[in-house]
């Protein structure tokens, strides 16, 4: 789908005005990775990430407390992560073991 001059505006005027990708992408009707793309490709613009958001202590010893009970999709719910955040974590933790994959 081709974008317009006004989609592009758009973008840039959310950008610029520091809305998340997730955001900006919903409120184009896009997908967060091509808002992401077009931005930088066609625009010239810096690339559009949402704020690194560190693990809590606390968030940290929950994932603990839920690993091996709860799957990773109600974990990442609970924790209002993604789940691939959630994966990472765990891996970095050592939560992470042949016998229970983190799928």
């Amino acid at each position: 789908m081709k974008w317009t001059t006004d989609e592009e505006q758009l973008l840039q005027q959310l950008r610029d005005n520091g809305t998340p990708p997730a955001e900006i992408a919903r409120k184009l009707g896009r997908s967060t990775s091509a808002i992401c793309q077009h931005a930088v490709r066609k625009l010239g613009l810096e690339p559009l990430r949402a704020p690194k958001r560190f693990w809590a202590a606390s968030d940290t010893e929950r994932l603990h407390e839920m690993f091996g009970l709860k799957p990773i999709g109600e974990i990442a719910l609970e924790l209002g992560r993604t789940e691939q955040s959630v994966r990472d974590k765990a891996k970095n933790e050592g939560l992470f073991r042949r016998d229970f994959p983190l799928s």
